[in-house]
């Protein structure tokens, strides 16, 4: 996951992201609650998820809350270095 996309979620900001359909990032977005996914290169699709965040704008608050607490919870520094001494123990 792009680390901008990290950033924002911890600044307790939903998310738009441009992610391929069933892949982790777009499954990450989709189950924390935390933004929209749409396709990359559909532009209608890009414009429908902007109109959904309008009219839904009333949920971006909670949909921030729970980006930074997907963030907190899934992506913080203890996590993060344990995945990673464990990626360089299985490369041993």
């Amino acid at each position: 996951m792009p680390s901008k996309t990290v950033s924002a979620m911890a600044a307790a900001r939903p998310v738009l992201v441009s992610a391929e359909p069933g892949s982790a990032w777009e499954r990450m977005i989709r189950d924390a609650g935390c933004g929209f996914c749409v396709q990359p290169g559909c532009a209608q699709a890009l414009a429908d998820a902007l109109e959904q965040a309008y009219a839904e704008r009333a949920n971006l608050p909670t949909m921030g809350a729970r980006a930074r607490a997907f963030v907190q919870t899934h992506a913080n520094r203890a996590d993060a270095t344990r995945r990673y001494w464990n990626a360089l123990q299985k490369t041993e």
